[in-house]
């Protein structure tokens, strides 16, 4: 059972790698490794280190995912303006993001993917404005 544990903190170790952009070489990923323990491989460490470099990576991914979400804000900001603007639901949106993406959501959509549903539904207020004026 032990051995089986320390494998699954090493997959879950190199799964995390994957996961952090500034570990996807191994030099960034070694020197990462040894700062936290001295070590440059999992294999190496004792149950505490491997458990300690987790907490660390996890951190890291935490970290990661609130600046995503922060650059996000005000693409909902602007989708949310428009959506009033509009008249429309977030059954609407959810729909174009669906049409648009394959995804069912616009909460899930990526910055791009967020950017480019604003475009369209930029472009299409503006067109629909521009008929009421004629």
């Amino acid at each position: 059972m032990n051995k089986a544990d320390r494998n699954k903190r090493i997959a879950r170790i190199k799964i995390m790698q994957s996961k952090i952009l500034g570990l996807s070489d191994r030099d960034n990923y070694e020197a990462f490794l040894y700062r936290l323990t001295q070590k440059r491989s999992t294999t190496e460490m004792t149950k505490e280190e491997q458990l300690l470099v987790i907490k660390e990576m996890d951190k890291l991914m935490f970290q990661e995912n609130d600046r995503a979400r922060k650059a996000l804000k005000p693409m909902f900001r602007k989708l949310y303006a428009i959506l009033k603007e509009q008249n429309l639901t977030w059954n609407y949106i959810n729909g174009m993001a669906k049409q648009m993406f394959g995804v069912d959501r616009a909460n899930w959509l990526s910055h791009d993917q967020l950017h480019r549903l604003v475009a369209a539904l930029q472009t299409h207020a503006n067109r629909k404005n521009n008929r009421k004026e004629i």
